[in-house]
C-alpha cells in the first residue's frame, strides 16, 4: 500500500470509529434524557427543547456537528486522498460540491470551537457562581441556536465572502490547506481565524483555572451540606477537569495547523499578519498529517468523555437535574 492509501485508510478508520462513538453518545443521552412528555415530537429540535437538563442540550451540539465533520472525512476527504483526486470528478459541479463540503467541515470546526466556550461558561456558572438554574432549557436552546448560526456565518464568510483565504482539500498534503491568493493579505486568518482560535482556547483555560483555584473555598461553603450535595460537588470537579482536558486537545489540534507550519518556515513573511509564507513542503506535509489526526481525535473527545463515565451516574449527578422543582445540585 502506498503512502496516500495508508494515510487515507487511517483517516477513514479514525473518523468511522468517531462517528460510531458520537452516535452512541447521542442515543444514550436521548434515551436517558427523561423527557418531560412521554410522547415523541415530530421534530428533533422540539424534542431537545423538552429535555429536562440544559447540560444535555449544550453537550449535544458538538456531538452533532462532530458526526458531520467525521462523515466528511470518511466519505470525502479519505477517499480523495486514497485516489489522489476528487471523487466527484473534474467538472464545475464537482468543484461546487467540493467547496460546499469544505465549507461544511469549516462550520463543524467552528461550532466545536464555540462549544469549548459554552461548556466552560456553564461549568463556571454552576460551580463558582452556584447559579444552579441559570441555564434553563430555553436559554440552553437559545445559546445552541446562536452558536450554530455564528459558526455557519463564520464559515460562509471565510469560504465565500472574504477574498483570501478559504479552506480547500489538498490531496498531495493529505490535508485541507488555506487557498493562498498571492498579493492579497490573508484577511480570514488575521481578522477571524487567529483571534477566534486564541479566544476559544484562552477563555476556557481562564475559566477552568478560576474554577480550580476557587474550588477549596466553594467546598468550605458546602461542607455542612448534605452528603448528596458533597458527592455531586466532587463529580462536578471531575467533569470540569475532563472538559479542561478537551480544551487542551482542541488547542493542540488547531495549533498543529497554525503554529507548526510557521515554525518550519524557510522565509517568514509576516505570519501573524496572515501574509503568504514559503515553507518546507516535506516538513509541512508531515505536520498536517498529524494535525488531521488530532482534529479527528478532537471531534471524538466529547463522546469519549461521556462514554467513559457511567451514564447513569452522569444522568444523576450532572445532566438530569430538573429545572422544575429539583432541590439537588444541578447544571
Amino acid at each position: 500500500m502506498d503512502t496516500s492509501g495508508a494515510v487515507g485508510t487511517v483517516y477513514c478508520a479514525i473518523s468511522g470509529f468517531g462517528v460510531f462513538l458520537n452516535i452512541a453518545s447521542i442515543i444514550s443521552i436521548v434515551e436517558h434524557g427523561k423527557l418531560k412528555q412521554a410522547n415523541i415530537n415530530i421534530f428533533f429540535f422540539l424534542e431537545l427543547c423538552e429535555l429536562q437538563s440544559s447540560m444535555y442540550i449544550l453537550y449535544m451540539q458538538p456531538l452533532i456537528t462532530d458526526i458531520l465533520f467525521e462523515l466528511i472525512h470518511f466519505f470525502y476527504i479519505a477517499p480523495c486522498i486514497i485516489i489522489q483526486g476528487n471523487i466527484f470528478g473534474i467538472t464545475p459541479i464537482s468543484g461546487m460540491i467540493a467547496k460546499l463540503l469544505d465549507t461544511a467541515q469549516t462550520y463543524c470546526w467552528y461550532n466545536n470551537s464555540l462549544s469549548q466556550v459554552s461548556l466552560a461558561v456553564n461549568r463556571f456558572v454552576v460551580t463558582v457562581l452556584l447559579r444552579l438554574h441559570f441555564f434553563t432549557p430555553f436559554r440552553a436552546v437559545l445559546i445552541s441556536v446562536s452558536q450554530h448560526i455564528l459558526a455557519l456565518t463564520i464559515a460562509v464568510t471565510i469560504q465565500y465572502i472574504l477574498p483570501c483565504c478559504g479552506i480547500q482539500l489538498v490531496y498531495s498534503n493529505y490535508s485541507y490547506n488555506e487557498v493562498k491568493s498571492y498579493g492579497l493579505p490573508n484577511y480570514a486568518w488575521a481578522y477571524i481565524k487567529l483571534p477566534f482560535k486564541i479566544g476559544c482556547s484562552v477563555v476556557p483555560f481562564l475559566i477552568y483555572a478560576i474554577i480550580l483555584l476557587s474550588w477549596r473555598s466553594i467546598a468550605n461553603k458546602l461542607k455542612l451540606q448534605s452528603a448528596e450535595l458533597n458527592k455531586r460537588r466532587k463529580q462536578e470537579l471531575r467533569f470540569t477537569i475532563q472538559f479542561a482536558s478537551i480544551a487542551v486537545l482542541y488547542t493542540l489540534s488547531w495549533g498543529m495547523f497554525s503554529i507548526l507550519p510557521a515554525l518550519n518556515l524557510t522565509i517568514n513573511v509576516g505570519w501573524i499578519q496572515g501574509q503568504v509564507v514559503i515553507v518546507n513542503p516535506n516538513v509541512l506535509t508531515n505536520d498536517l498529517r498529524f494535525a488531521v489526526v488530532l482534529n479527528l481525535l478532537n471531534s471524538t473527545t466529547n463522546a469519549v468523555l461521556y462514554l467513559l463515565n457511567d451514564r447513569r451516574k452522569l444522568c444523576n449527578f450532572c445532566l438530569s437535574s430538573s429545572y422544575f422543582g429539583s432541590s439537588s445540585y444541578g447544571s
